[in-house]
């Protein structure tokens, strides 16, 4: 199954995708963020993009390689960190993964402005930031993506896990790590 994790910069995405593979016995995180870093530096700058996600090539990369990963270690759930709010590059990768066999369930971390900013700034990076100037495109974009919406606003990281967990049903190993060792495994990821 692949578990996609939807939302804007900065919403917390790439934190629940490690909460998330700790906690799920048989997990794995794929994120496509490394195929569109690649592309990016392997198109020439008179065929370059802005974005990665605007290339063809990586949207068809990400199919297959979520298959490729699917066919080969069926019993693991992929975890997918990654915004993805464009409709028409929603259809060819979700409809691609539907038209492979593959199961896929998406969850959208929803989050306002000021929120936003806090997390940015925690980070390093603030209203000028790339993820900054997204959030309002994105964010509408978002608002017409029919799937599982959480409000992270007034959420802890472990309130998401949890509400994650009940929705879907996800059987998770009882966290055994204190409240310090949570602590430094997010910072260990710089999460």
């Amino acid at each position: 199954m692949i578990l996609w994790i939807n939302g804007t910069f900065g919403a917390g995405k790439t934190t629940l995708s490690y909460e998330l593979d700790y906690l799920l016995p048989d997990s794995m995180r794929s994120d496509p963020e490394d195929l569109g870093s690649h592309l990016m530096n392997v198109v020439p700058a008179e065929a370059a993009e802005n974005d990665f996600q605007h290339y063809l090539a990586w949207r068809e990369m990400v199919v297959s390689v979520l298959t490729e990963l699917s066919s080969r270690l069926p019993q693991k759930t992929i975890i997918v960190p990654m915004t993805l709010t464009n409709q028409l590059y929603r259809e060819q990768i979700f409809g691609g993964l539907k038209d492979n066999g593959i199961d896929s369930k998406e969850i959208v971390l929803d989050i306002s402005n000021e929120k936003l900013l806090i997390n940015l700034s925690s980070r390093g990076e603030g209203a000028d930031s790339w993820p900054y100037k997204q959030f309002s495109i994105k964010r509408q974009e978002i608002a017409d993506i029919q799937a599982f919406k959480i409000n992270v606003d007034d959420l802890t990281i472990d309130d998401v896990v949890n509400e994650v967990v009940d929705k879907l049903n996800l059987s998770v190993i009882d966290d055994p790590r204190t409240e310090v060792e949570k602590e430094k495994m997010r910072k260990k990821y710089n999460l």
